[in-house]
């Protein structure tokens, strides 16, 4: 049996008093400058849904984002090592020979949602069988070399040199690649009557159309279709009479466009007026042009053609490639040397975009022939799977869950909280988690890595951390007591850190660089310390080893991430680790990779318990430095001790304790140890490209951990000071390694997680005007950044709140939970209040403590309620029929 807290009450729910809690704020940290900041993200988190979902009513799959706006990512010229592969890099340095650049528009981001790159496999799933359409003149038939390309670039190539060695290279063209028919159709008036016919809707006046052309057998009617405008065509052939023949060809084509873009549903067959797109009329570069094309492409000409454009109707809109000309927008490098056509690398960019409106709601379901789906890595024009049973069933619970915290502040403001608001809260963060990455309420968008960016986030994070350092106090009564060897503080503080570096990296789409591949075994066997140097002290302050404990336990490290799987229909492979709670492969596969740091963790704990008895059998011992003189007193507490039938281990940590003037120099010359092999260590992972992981290399790490241990809790001072931020960030890191693959990114880690659909716009020749523009976007994105990280972190806060109060139901009839007002006085504790929990998850916290007493009930059915096992097996049974079940 577990010794509750002095302080905890005996009533099921809240520890603290009723009325006194409910007046306590969602939103209050204790601090007035904390709150401010928190509620401002907060109302700025809500501004940004709100705007999302007004937007989102035009546009409900992000078709329009997609052939609309976007932006090139801010271009940095990458390192040789990921421009090119490794061996085409040796041999190039080998021959002294010069490497070639990096390609300058690799990835073109819609504004508020992420698209697809298709290669020769997505075409050929998607559009195999089937046939796409070019029409237009040489602006048209770059895009259709760019297709080509894409599915074979010997093919295109022969193509392209073949038809161009040709007197009269102004041919329809043809070919068929990878079973997908590309057709190229010359008709730059956009006029002629093989045209016309198709952009029939019906298949009867089709054929009476192509008969008419000369054409007996018409051909398949195309799934995709992509018009070039007329407009340069008619500036520069057309003379005055230049609009209306463009006017005239585009009311053509507006005709045929019924419906607006969405996503492909699978439900019927494409038709060609579902998928027509339009090319906007390309606004040369002037700088380029000879003077007489100059001339006849006049900025007015080009600007009065695109704004006609721009007045057709939404539908039209939809199908209208806007996007085409903010790729090339004061973009030099964009355009070839004519200053007319754009260079292959926009082409193939270009490309992409009408791929994505017709394939990407066919490639975003999964089937029995393509298992990987892009609905999670690709928002552009997808329709997000619809739910299935199991789904709805978890929605009727959340709502049915809300149900009682709704009525409660509605009508008894002043009364007690209900014990049903952690599963309210629980509930909130798992439906957030749905509304942010299974639907289009939130913008997205790629992860990219900045080396600026990183080192600008860690310093900001540094910043603020340094100016969070605290020193612990010990309560009152216990005053005479030292801090022990890692204590609750120091042990959150290294979690913490770990954690905001995960998250950083992660973030910035860091984790695959080779330093972080490095450090990565060394912050697995710091967790691996930590948790069993928890586990193990708990159980000998307390001795519980108890069904109660370890249910409570495996409830609380798994019930979370078995929720978000539940609730996004997801892959649990991104949970991973957590399988080694209760999945016996998991665990011997991570031990064996860190097989040292937990028996260095229990064998510190053993120690570090120890020790603190000593202390509390010397009355003096507060009294005695560590470093210090061995006096006499300190000799007869030895010879007390080792009068007492005390163990080996208990007279040789006396000898440590209570040093003599021959062995005191030792423990300054082990500390000074220590520090030089966590040095060189940190030095050689950092530096190697390669880390060995032979035989030794968990033997080395977790010497390395355990010299920063020792390094760490050296000294009364350095375990009294601790940085308070991440040490409340490690108290909450099993919730925010779950969530922060929906609520800080999106696409199950994949990309990020947007509030405001913002892009840049380059600008040429006023640098002062781009430097403001740039800052102002800069300045919106870091305000979106902080406020999605504050409601990040405040709901991980209240789910981890949350899941403590709902274990303690489940397994033991009360828990008080720390107030949300209290987050200063996390850390100032009395020992026995903080044995509820010593796991690197899920650590105790102030005033906190487990009651595993159960009351006795006299009702018939009160054993099979009050029972801890079968609350254990109904739990299991309701996941193992949920996971059954769940389609």
């Amino acid at each position: 049996m577990v010794r509750p807290a002095a302080s905890v009450s005996s009533g099921n729910g809240l520890g603290t008093s009723g009325r006194r809690a409910s007046r306590v704020s969602f939103l209050n940290t204790g601090n007035s400058f904390r709150n401010a900041i928190l509620r401002l993200s907060v109302a700025i988190f809500c501004i940004g849904i709100a705007l999302q979902a007004l937007s989102g009513n035009s546009d409900p799959y992000r078709c329009g984002a997609l052939v609309k706006h976007g932006s090139w990512p801010p271009y940095t010229s990458p390192s040789v090592d990921d421009a090119m592969d490794y061996e085409q890099l040796e041999s190039l340095k080998k021959d002294g020979r010069e490497l070639p650049p990096a390609r300058p528009f690799e990835k073109w981001e819609p504004a508020g949602c992420r698209m697809h790159e298709y290669s020769r496999e997505d075409i050929g799933y998607c559009l195999g069988g089937k046939r796409i359409l070019f029409v237009g003149d040489s602006a048209a038939r770059i895009i259709f070399f760019a297709a080509l390309t894409r599915l074979d670039h010997e093919s295109a190539e022969w193509l392209l040199r073949s038809t161009f060695v040709e007197d009269n290279p102004r041919h329809d063209l043809s070919i068929e690649s990878e079973s997908v028919v590309l057709d190229f159709l010359w008709d730059p008036w956009l006029n002629s009557s093989i045209f016309t016919a198709e952009l029939s809707p019906s298949d009867p006046k089709r054929s009476e159309l192509f008969q008419a052309a000369g054409e007996p057998e018409p051909p398949p009617k195309a799934d995709l279709v992509i018009v070039g405008s007329s407009g340069l065509w008619a500036a520069r052939n057309a003379g005055d009479d230049y609009f209306q023949s463009f006017k005239t060809a585009t009311d053509l084509v507006a005709q045929s466009m019924q419906s607006t873009i969405r996503p492909f549903s699978g439900a019927r067959d494409a038709s060609s007026d579902d998928y027509i797109f339009l090319t906007p009329v390309t606004i040369p570069r002037y700088d380029m042009l000879p003077t007489d094309r100059a001339k006849a492409l006049s900025p007015e000409r080009i600007e009065r053609i695109n704004s006609y454009l721009a007045s057709l109707s939404s539908t039209a809109q939809s199908h209208i490639l806007t996007a085409y000309n903010e790729m090339t927008h004061h973009v030099p490098e964009a355009y070839e040397e004519t200053g007319l056509h754009v260079s292959e690398a926009v082409a193939e960019r270009w490309i992409d975009i009408p791929l994505n409106a017709r394939c990407n709601g066919l490639l975003a379901r999964l089937s029995e022939d393509r298992p990987e789906s892009l609905a999670f890595k690709t928002t552009c024009c997808v329709a997000y799977p619809g739910l299935v049973s199991g789904q709805r069933f978890l929605f009727v619970g959340i709502f049915a869950s809300m149900l009682p915290p709704i009525l409660f502040f509605c009508f008894k403001r002043g009364a007690k909280p209900p014990s049903s608001i952690a599963t309210a809260f629980v509930g909130l963060a798992v439906l957030l988690c749905y509304m942010a990455d299974r639907s289009h309420l939130f913008a997205k968008a790629e992860k990219r890595y900045s080396t600026a960016w990183v080192y600008f986030s860690a310093f900001a994070t540094g910043v603020v951390f340094i100016a969070s350092r605290r020193q612990a106090r010990l309560p009152k009564s216990n005053i005479s007591q030292q801090h022990g060897f890692l204590p609750r503080h120091v042990s959150d503080e290294w979690k913490g850190l770990m954690q905001v570096a995960f998250l950083l990296l992660a973030y910035q789409d860091g984790l695959d660089k080779p330093v972080a591949i490095n450090w990565s075994e060394f912050v697995l066997n710091s967790y691996l310390f930590l948790s069993a140097f928890g586990h193990t002290s708990y159980f000998l302050k307390t001795g519980d080893c108890s069904f109660r404990r370890v249910a409570s336990t495996l409830f609380r490290l798994n019930i979370l991430p078995c929720l978000l799987v539940f609730m996004l229909d997801g892959l649990a492979s991104g949970l991973y680790f957590l399988n080694s709670t209760w999945d016996v492969e998991a665990m011997r596969n991570t031990v064996a990779s860190a097989w040292c740091s937990p028996f260095f963790g229990m064998a510190i704990a053993v120690i570090s318990h120890r020790v603190s008895f000593i202390r509390s059998r010397t009355t003096l011992a507060h009294s005695v430095p560590r470093q210090g003189q061995r006096s006499k007193h300190a000799a007869s507490i030895e010879h007390g001790f080792i009068n007492k039938g005390s163990s080996w281990i208990d007279r040789r940590l006396v000898n440590i304790m209570f040093p003599n003037e021959f062995t005191e120099p030792l423990y300054p010359m082990f500390v000074i140890f220590c520090g030089v092999f966590t040095f060189g260590f940190a030095n050689m992972i950092t530096l190697s490209p390669l880390a060995d992981e032979g035989v030794y290399y968990p033997l080395s790490t977790s010497a390395a951990v355990l010299c920063l241990a020792v390094v760490r809790n050296c000294h009364e001072k350095l375990q009294s000071t601790f940085l308070f931020f991440p040490s409340v960030l490690g108290g909450i890191a099993l919730e925010l390694t779950v969530l922060h693959n929906h609520l800080l990114l999106s696409g199950n880690g994949t990309g990020r997680l947007r509030l405001f659909s913002t892009y840049t716009t380059p600008t040429e020749g006023n640098a002062i005007v781009g430097a403001l523009f740039n800052a102002k976007v800069t300045l919106y994105q870091s305000v979106e950044v902080v406020s999605i990280v504050a409601v990040f972190i405040t709901v991980s806060w209240h789910s981890h709140q949350a899941i403590r109060q709902i274990a303690s139901m489940l397994f033991g009839s009360s828990v008080k939970a720390t107030k949300a007002s209290a987050l200063h006085d996390i850390h100032e504790m009395h020992d026995k209040h903080a044995t509820d929990d010593e796991s690197v998850y899920s650590l105790p916290i102030s005033d906190d403590g487990f009651h595993f007493e159960t009351k006795n009930t006299k009702t018939w059915y009160g054993t099979w309620i009050s029972d801890a096992r079968l609350r254990a097996v109904y739990l299991l049974l309701l996941l193992w029929g949920w996971n059954r079940y769940y389609i």
